[in-house]
């Protein structure tokens, strides 16, 4: 989420506090906001389901956080100095350059408080929806890696689904291929850096159970998101 979303959210009690009679809103109005964002994480605390998949069980409560971020934003361009104004005008601009960086990526965005981009690779599942794989076998193909012609490649995945790559090699590349479980020995494995569900005894990610060195990636602002390995 970006930066200036989640300043204005964390310090939103304070501004809307002391400025409630200004925006003129019903007490009940923000209570039914703040409800619906603590209720999940009360159940999450009472219950402790298993999460996965990153954001997805969490995705209903973003409308509530903008929308008291907005509050929050509005009272600011309204009363606040020009000083205060135009660090968050920074910020905004500083997210939408993030934003054209990271195309058509866009989902993989995280915001500067987890340190420098590049080292978010194994906190979480980077390209859950493989959708880096197309660009991947361009690149792979366009590399001209795949260059013996007699050779019938053997081809690993992990964290993805087989079909979309093999979708790919076919229509980018003449070359044979066929695919081959992990146990096997081959020639390259294509990974996203997601949970290694076929490994039952090393339950770790797919880039530090496979990973050995990088033939090609798909980046963006020096982050792998999918990558083909030997």
């Amino acid at each position: 989420m970006p930066i200036y979303i989640v300043i204005t959210f964390l310090i939103s009690p304070l501004i809307i506090f002391f400025n409630f009679n200004k925006l003129q809103i019903k007490a009940k109005n923000i209570y039914y906001l703040i409800f619906n964002i603590f209720f999940l994480f009360l159940i999450l605390i009472i219950l402790q389901p298993g999460i996965n998949d990153g954001l997805r069980y969490f995705l209903y409560i973003i409308p509530f956080i903008i929308i008291i971020s907005s509050l929050s934003l509005y009272v600011i361009f309204r009363w606040f100095n020009s000083i205060v104004k135009f660090f968050f005008v920074f910020l905004f601009i500083y997210n939408l350059l993030i934003f054209f960086i990271l195309s058509p990526y866009q989902y993989i965005f995280i915001n500067n408080l987890n340190g420098k981009f590049k080292n978010n690779l194994n906190m979480y599942e980077i390209d859950y929806w493989g959708i880096s794989l197309k660009e991947l076998i361009k690149n792979l193909v366009k590399a001209d890696i795949l260059n013996d012609k007699d050779k019938n490649y053997k081809i690993a995945t992990c964290g993805l689904n087989q079909e979309i790559v093999e979708f790919y090699l076919k229509k980018y590349s003449s070359n044979k291929f066929k695919f081959v479980s992990l146990i096997e020995n081959y020639d390259y494995i294509i990974m996203v850096n997601r949970v290694d569900t076929k490994d039952k005894i090393k339950l770790d990610t797919c880039f530090n159970n496979h990973f050995k060195k990088e033939i090609i990636s798909v980046k963006r602002n020096d982050l792998q998101i999918s990558i083909v390995s030997n």
